[in-house]
């Protein structure tokens, strides 16, 4: 059954990097897989076979969230970006109380004021990105300069996807290369221009992995050398980020209606709103029960442990 949880985590990870503003360090904090996911990137130039050993159901699994995200839940998004947005944000706010317990806070113990201004500073920086995000979108050519743009790309989003709270799809739709890189994931891409496509996918890919290399490692380093501080920027991240995604996802709401009448009266931003709210209690209630089987499993692997010490 492990297996399959682990592959069920690395598709929620590959999912919420296609989703605009919302960080896959997040949702691999929120089930229990960030460790993990930090150990197999920052392994694979050094110990590829062993990483991929320990961790290939967690990689199938992202994968496979990226692809599905791109063809189908990029389409739900365009369609109602305010309700999936709700989603994702009702399960980032349910898991920031039990996030909280890495900030360590202690009973006497006085609250270090340099770990709260970094905590401001990070989640000031994911708010400002969200209000910045309405860049123009770019044309791909096959061309050195866009073969570079890509390679560049793929280092940035790539390291976004282990930092929790950066979203990688946030910092592409600043930059206007949003729709641009998620049109290149799809049959239609490789039918019309198989060449372009292969090149910039080639140039994103080879960016991607070097930026998960550099950004695991120096995130592993920071988490073993000032994992305190580091909790509270990651915290302060993912809270920005929650922010963020419900800016962007507004913005996209308002562009959608903008664009289309769907229903008769103007009620399609009513009904949006709703949806968004119905759909934030059902994100919560996902993230609750994925905090609840976390905890669950913690104390069953402490059980086991201490039963194989008594051996």
């Amino acid at each position: 059954m492990k297996w399959l949880m682990d592959i069920l985590k690395g598709l929620a990870i590959g999912l919420a990097n296609v989703v605009a503003g919302l960080s896959g360090g997040t949702i691999a904090v929120i089930v229990n897989a960030y460790e993990d996911l930090i150990d197999f990137f920052s392994n694979i130039a050094t110990h590829l076979i062993t990483a991929l050993k320990k961790h290939y159901k967690l990689l199938i699994g992202i994968v496979f969230g990226i692809i599905i995200g791109a063809v189908c839940l990029k389409k739900l998004y365009g369609i109602a970006p305010l309700p999936i947005t709700g989603f994702f944000a009702g399960l980032v706010f349910i898991s920031l109380f039990p996030l909280s317990k890495s900030l360590s806070f202690k009973k006497g113990k006085k609250l270090n004021i340099i770990n709260v201004i970094l905590m401001i500073i990070s989640l000031a920086l994911l708010i400002t990105l969200a209000l910045l995000s309405s860049g123009e979108e770019k044309v791909l050519t096959l061309d050195f300069k866009h073969v570079l743009i890509m390679f560049g790309l793929g280092i940035i989003a790539a390291i976004a996807m282990v930092l929790p709270g950066v979203s990688g799809s946030m910092i592409l739709l600043v930059l206007g290369y949003y729709t641009p890189v998620l049109g290149l994931i799809s049959i239609h891409a490789l039918k019309n221009d198989f060449l372009t496509t292969f090149v910039m996918l080639l140039s994103l890919a080879v960016g991607a992995i070097l930026g998960v290399v550099l950004g695991s490692k120096i995130i592993k380093q920071l988490l073993i050398k000032c994992r305190i501080s580091t909790n509270f920027v990651i915290y302060g991240l993912i809270i920005g980020s929650l922010v963020g995604m419900l800016i962007t996802g507004v913005k996209a709401n308002n562009e959608l209606l903008e664009n289309n009448n769907f229903l008769p009266n103007g009620k399609e931003d009513i009904i949006m709103h709703v949806l968004c709210i119905v759909l934030f209690i059902v994100g919560s209630l996902c993230g609750y029960l994925v905090n609840y089987f976390n905890k669950k499993k913690l104390k069953s692997d402490l059980k086991e442990e201490i039963s194989t010490d008594k051996e």
